[in-house]
């Protein structure tokens, strides 16, 4: 996710007039005003005493209407609240509170949990926030000024960085939940995503070409100690890809339920796309989307048994879909935004459920897209959602 300017937002999802609050990875605290339907996907009791709480589990069955019953004793919700219709919903931004001064540029956010995460930028700049995003700490233990481009955590203590000059890759790697950093310089380009995995415990980072000459735009590293533990620290990196022509944005991949290897997909320039894991364990082809435009960004919907589809965005509003985890399965796909205000897109997120539910966004220059959907493989439809 990109930024224009150390601003970060917090987007508030409500229905009604609801607010609620993370009380932990799947339970929701929410205050009702009236009687108001429950976060989409959850399962709410009825509102409790003069505050009007209702406590919200993800997945759980039984009651989800008024009345705290379970009307027609099917354990079912009574009602289409946990599915409303997407244009029902309210989506808030709101600007978060930063340390001053954070002058820098930040370029990717990342959270671990809904309420610990990370933003980096410019001039080797770290934010910690622990409270969703409300509001953010500077991480001042860090030796380089390079910029940091990507940002990706496994759990609350193993996480990744990654940036660097045009000449030079970029990698900090911490196994204490960001108390201390380890930085590594690789022989590649200014490096530009990173993702990771404990599925064969695998680290890939992917970059920018050199000025001129062969580059390495894709390495990849075993997350192993040498007595044979995981770990992030000296990592031996090895090169996937490599171009003197075709530079990286992005990476992204996810594991279906089960699936002993992660499918994992690098985009970039000119609609170049790779996937550089899968079933064959090996990295695929370098080739080109039908739509030659840059690649800003890739994600995919995992932790589900669908989960060969994976989106892709760029440049003048380019919107692309895969359903099959082949290289040749990239497809353009409609949204809203009408062609004469083509938005550059710049950045693609999913947050996918066991329960075969999941939400998208996507944000691009002035606009943000939404998607809830109930399966996967059925008619996804994109929103258009307001900014402040």
């Amino acid at each position: 996710m990109k930024a224009l300017a150390a601003t970060l937002l917090v987007l508030l999802v409500a229905a009604g007039s609801i607010s609620c609050t993370w009380l932990d990875p799947t339970l929701l605290e929410c205050t009702v005003l009236g009687a108001q339907s429950c976060p989409d996907n959850y399962h709410c009791g009825p509102p409790e005493g003069d505050e009007q709480v209702r406590h919200c589990v993800r997945g759980a069955t039984g009651d989800d209407d008024d009345t705290g019953q379970d009307d027609d004793d099917t354990g079912q919700d009574d009602d289409d609240s946990t599915a409303p219709a997407a244009d029902g919903w309210q989506f808030k931004w709101l600007v978060a509170s930063v340390p001053t001064p954070v002058e820098e540029q930040l370029n990717a956010v990342f959270f671990v949990t809904p309420n610990l995460g990370w933003a980096v930028g410019n001039q080797g700049r770290i934010l910690k926030s622990t409270d969703g995003g409300v509001s953010w700490a500077a991480q001042t233990n860090i030796s380089t000024q390079a910029p940091f481009n990507d940002v990706f955590f496994l759990d609350t203590q193993r996480g990744f960085i990654v940036g660097g000059p045009e000449h030079e890759g970029i990698v900090l790697s911490t196994m204490d939940g960001g108390v201390s950093w380890r930085t590594q310089t690789l022989d590649s380009g200014e490096l530009r995503g990173v993702f990771a995995t404990d599925e064969g415990n695998q680290v890939w980072v992917v970059g920018k070409k050199r000025p001129s000459g062969m580059t390495k735009i894709a390495l990849t590293a075993e997350m192993m100690g040498p007595d044979g533990s995981p770990s992030v620290a000296d990592l031996t990196w090895t090169a996937v890809s490599e171009s003197a022509t075709t530079s990286f944005e992005a990476i992204a991949g996810a594991s279906a339920t089960g699936a002993s290897d992660p499918v994992v997909w690098a985009v970039g320039s000119a609609g170049s796309i790779q996937q550089l894991w899968g079933a064959s364990q090996v990295a695929g082809e370098l080739k080109n989307a039908s739509s030659a435009v840059d690649l800003k960004s890739v994600a995919l919907v995992g932790t589900i048994p669908n989960q060969e589809v994976a989106w892709a965005v760029g440049a003048n509003g380019v919107l692309l879909r895969n359903d099959h985890s082949t290289a040749d399965g990239w497809q353009e796909f409609p949204h809203p935004i009408p062609e004469s205000q083509a938005a550059s897109f710049q950045g693609v997120y999913f947050e996918s459920h066991e329960d075969n539910t999941f939400f998208g966004a996507i944000v691009g220059s002035g606009v943000v897209l939404r998607a809830n959907a109930t399966e996967v493989n059925d008619g996804d439809t994109w929103y258009a959602t307001g900014l402040p």
